[in-house]
């Protein structure tokens, strides 16, 4: 029998990237609100945001990406920083959370340089995926299990659906 999820105290930052073991590349930033009260007053509060959302009433989960990475003060360059996912505690199951990724990974393949058409090149044996394919689903496999690693180690979902 799982625990009983619970809602932690306090809002939850943490950064995930598109590959378990490279912590030194491109990353999002995922924040993890108490209420929905709280989430949608981040997004609205922020100015990037209201650019994209008009309104953040009915939201439940959002992601968004800066198109060269958030402005780094005092410092010449491209932040890593691919953006933001922001979740809420009270909705964090797998569809919403894989649903937000997705959008993460178009982001990411753009900056990544790997374009959609990458995927529907003609393939040698019928059922072999490309490479690009491959690292794709990987990547989003990888990003939604570090998010759910975090949320089971606070206890907000049952442990295990990370891996």
């Amino acid at each position: 029998m799982f625990p009983q999820p619970r809602t932690f105290d306090e809002q939850i930052t943490f950064r995930i990237y598109p590959g378990r073991g490279n912590k030194r590349g491109l990353y999002w930033t995922v924040q993890v609100f108490r209420s929905f009260k709280e989430m949608r007053a981040h997004i609205g509060g922020n100015q990037r945001w209201l650019k994209e959302y008009w309104s953040a009433r009915n939201t439940v989960a959002c992601c968004t990406s800066w198109r060269k990475g958030r402005s780094i003060a005092k410092r010449s360059g491209v932040s890593k920083e691919m953006g933001e996912i922001i979740l809420c505690q009270k909705r964090c199951g797998v569809r919403i959370v894989a649903h937000e990724v997705t959008h993460a990974m178009f982001r990411w393949m753009e900056r990544s340089g790997i374009g959609l058409n990458e995927f529907h090149k003609p393939r040698e044996r019928l059922g072999r995926c490309s490479k690009e394919e491959e690292r794709l689903c990987y990547a989003v496999g990888d990003m939604c299990g570090q998010i759910y690693d975090v949320l089971s180690s606070k206890r907000i979902v049952p442990l295990g659906l990370g891996t």
